[in-house]
């Protein structure tokens, strides 16, 4: 059973490859430049957030080894402008269960108070990324001892606004650079396509008109020009072909008119021939009616001589006989009449 592909143009197929090995390769470069931006983003914001941990951890050591939290809950009020924090919790070390509590905390404006997060210390001294925030946690140290830990939650609001940006422009460079490529695809097609269309055309002019001293132009691309010359060649073979079968047609047909010719001539010839012969024969035949008139007037020449010999003989003796009774017959008279 044959197997039927789906058929498209050369045109089609070039731009559709064109656009998906460049959405392919624009897909894989931005997602990989994207991802690379934003785990580089991650990162800075991780070193900022140790840095201000760190900071807020150095600046608490003397108000939670003093039990001053009412000025380390000023001193966290300066962080109202820095984007990045939103809520600071510090703990202080209880001395008498060794546990840590609450001592002060900071939520940036317009942001709620998140949780004590005393159970989770040990889960949070490495940052931990979530949706919308990254949360991290430092021991406040003081001589070599923790005395506190330091809560900061950074939001990652710009983090998000600055992903979602790259994306909308990422996808509005993708639509440049696709429009572009298709035009540029266009163009490309244009300058292959093009050609093989007169090819095609040349052929069917060829086919359709049997116009085989026509011949392809040369273009500027070298497979197209190869495939050109080949039919070229294969036009001039096929006309130098036909015209020596028009020739052997040309011969043919002075062969048959010769030959014809050649007949009609041998066929007059052969009915003069049959005619002289019918004259012949008709001659011929007078000819024998003839000879035989001559045997039969011969044969009656020869009866009547006979008969003639025949007949002389005795007449011939009767007259002689006749003449001689004639001369007695005078002689007497004359004597009768001198009465002798």
């Amino acid at each position: 059973m044959p197997i039927f592909s789906t058929q498209t143009s050369i045109r089609k197929a070039l731009t559709n490859a064109v656009m998906l090995v460049t959405a392919l390769c624009l897909s894989l470069s931005i997602s990989i430049s994207t991802y690379l931006d934003v785990k580089e983003q991650k990162a800075l914001i991780v070193d900022k957030i140790f840095i201000l941990s760190e900071l807020i951890a150095y600046n608490a050591q003397i108000t939670v080894l003093f039990d001053d939290n009412e000025t380390e809950s000023e001193r966290l009020k300066s962080f109202e402008s820095v984007p990045l924090i939103k809520n600071i919790h510090i703990y202080s070390i209880d001395e008498l269960s060794n546990e840590p509590v609450f001592f002060s905390s900071f939520n940036a404006n317009r942001t709620p108070p998140v949780p004590i997060k005393v159970g989770s210390i040990d889960n949070l001294l490495e940052p931990r990324f979530t949706d919308k925030d990254i949360e991290l946690i430092t021991p406040i140290v003081y001589e070599g001892d923790t005395i506190g830990y330091v809560y900061v939650r950074g939001g990652l609001d710009r983090l998000n606004q600055y992903i979602n940006r790259k994306i909308i422009i990422d996808i509005l460079l993708t639509l440049f650079v696709l429009v572009l490529v298709y035009f540029v695809a266009r163009r490309i097609q244009k300058r292959i396509a093009n050609p093989i269309d007169e090819l095609s055309n040349l052929l069917q002019d060829v086919s359709k008109n049997h116009n085989y001293d026509t011949r392809a132009q040369k273009t500027n691309i070298d497979e197209i020009n190869q495939l050109a010359g080949s039919l070229n060649i294969m036009l001039a073979r096929t006309q130098k072909q036909i015209e020596r079968h028009e020739k052997d047609k040309q011969e043919i047909k002075q062969l048959n008119q010769s030959l014809e010719e050649k007949v009609n001539q041998r066929t007059i010839a052969l009915r003069e021939a049959n005619q002289e012969l019918l004259n012949t024969l008709e001659r011929m035949h007078q000819y024998q009616n003839q000879i035989v008139e001559n045997e039969k007037m011969a044969s009656l020449g020869q009866m009547v001589a006979g008969v003639a010999h025949e007949v002389n003989t005795p007449i011939g003796l009767g007259i002689t006989g006749s003449t001689l009774l004639r001369d007695k017959l005078a002689e007497i008279h004359t004597q009768f009449e001198q009465k002798l």
